[in-house]
């Protein structure tokens, strides 16, 4: 868009540059009436930029005895060929895109307006620590940082407009702690990341969202997240539409502590995590519903404490974890069948403290679990069904606190592990039935226990 609008602009100049040769020549035959010395702005529109709609003022001005527009530019009580001068200076100056480099930090209006100027970044911008409602519509021409973009702890800040021309960032984006942040519509040119994207962030100190902001529409367009992707402690945030078009992020992905997220819905695309997807304390959330397309997770996945969440709808596609499988206390989760087609967990395989959930099935394509095995404190769980394909646990088998545990026969295929621990599970009786894993590490508490070595 900016070449189109540099070329309109071109031509447009180069019918105000004859304006300028006839000023000239009327100017030597007595020129125009003058008006009152008052110096005016170019930007007559007060747009922050001095262009073609500008000039259409200024002429209509600089032509008519009554139009409310000043056209005495140099203020000198006249109005002529020095105004012309005047007006193209300032135009040049406004369209006259140039690179810029360094670390700029913006807190004010006159800090933006001094990057007006800059159709690329090779450094970092910082918009930080700001009470005003900035106006970004001076940096609508920047298209590129190479470094790091910051929106963080502005307290007045209500939208990022002015950035609609960025297309990439080359480091990191991060954006929270924006007290009054309602929109991140004007990153809608955004299109790649290159280090980590971050809407609000959780740490082990605690969390800093953008506690307005309604919606991520303005991430359309956004494709790869090259590092990590957060987005955290957005309380109003109800699903992630606006991110329809991001396909992979290459490293984790954490959705936590956004008290009023309902669903996925918006991540259509998503395909591949490089490291570990994070699906912690949405307090709201109901589903997984919105990442069907999401395939292969190199790290951990770990879904735990969402009071609300009733099954792992949306993990259906999923068939590939790298890491550790965890799924824990999720006080309402009823299912876990949406995981029927996950064939591979390099580490851990753990589903604990999950009062709601009667039974085990979705785990039947698993054929192993890289290093631990764990069941634990599921009290309606009655049988094992759904690890019936299990034949290798790489490290310890745990099972134990399923208050209605009784069968334990699904693990009939199991002949390789480390060691197995079957306690406190207050109704199994081991003597019903014979198991490769027979005689156990550590058996206590059941019903009847299990042998032991």
């Amino acid at each position: 868009m900016v070449w189109k609008e540099q070329a309109l602009l071109s031509s447009i100049w180069r019918l105000f540059s004859l304006w300028i040769a006839l000023s000239l020549l009327l100017e030597v035959t007595g020129g125009f009436a003058q008006a009152p010395p008052t110096p005016v702005s170019p930007n007559l529109v007060g747009d922050f930029e001095v262009d073609s709609k500008d000039l259409l003022l200024f002429l209509q001005g600089w032509l008519s005895d009554t139009s409310e527009i000043n056209p005495d530019l140099d203020g000198n009580g006249q109005i002529d060929s020095l105004d012309l001068f005047v007006f193209q200076r300032e135009w040049q100056t406004s369209t006259g895109l140039s690179g810029c480099s360094g670390t700029f930090s913006i807190h004010d209006q006159p800090d933006v307006e001094a990057l007006a100027g800059c159709s690329s970044l090779d450094g970092n911008l910082l918009i930080q620590d700001s009470d005003e409602d900035l106006d970004l519509r001076p940096l609508r021409h920047l298209e590129s940082i190479t470094g790091n973009l910051r929106i963080e702890r502005n307290s007045g800040l209500t939208s990022i407009e002015g950035l609609s021309g960025l297309t990439e960032v080359m480091g990191n984006a991060v954006i929270w702690d924006n007290d009054v942040l309602t929109s991140i519509e004007g990153l809608r040119s955004l299109t790649h990341v290159g280090g980590n994207l971050q809407i609000g962030v959780c740490h082990f100190s605690g969390c800093d969202g953008n506690p307005a902001l309604t919606t991520l529409a303005g991430l359309e367009n956004l494709i790869a997240v090259e590092g990590e992707f957060h987005v955290g402690d957005n309380d109003v945030l109800t699903n992630l539409e606006g991110l329809e078009n991001l396909v992979t992020v290459g490293g984790r992905m954490a959705i936590g502590h956004n008290a009023g997220l309902e669903s996925f819905e918006g991540v259509d695309s998503l395909e591949y995590v490089g490291g570990t997807l994070f699906v912690d304390v949405n307090a709201e959330l109901k589903s997984l519903d919105g990442l069907q397309s999401l395939e292969r997770i190199d790290g951990r996945t770990e879904v735990r404490r969402n009071d609300n969440l009733e099954s792992l709808e949306g993990f259906q596609g999923l068939e590939y974890i790298g890491l550790n499988l965890e799924i824990r206390g999720n006080p309402t989760l009823a299912s876990i069948q949406a995981l029927s087609n996950l064939r591979h967990v390099g580490e851990e395989v753990l589903v604990s403290d999950h009062p709601s959930l009667p039974s085990l099935d979705g785990l039947q394509g698993l054929t192993e679990s890289g290093t631990n095995l764990e069941i634990s404190k599921n009290p309606l769980i009655t049988s094992l069904h759904g690890l019936q394909n299990i034949t290798k646990v790489g490290g310890v088998l745990r099972i134990y606190e399923n208050q209605s545990l009784t069968d334990i026969s699904a693990l009939s295929n199991l002949t390789t592990f480390n060691s197995t621990v079957i306690r406190d599970n207050p109704n199994l009786d081991c003597s019903t039935v014979s198991l490769p894993i027979f005689p156990v590490s550590v058996s206590t508490g059941n019903a009847v226990d299990c042998p032991v070595k």
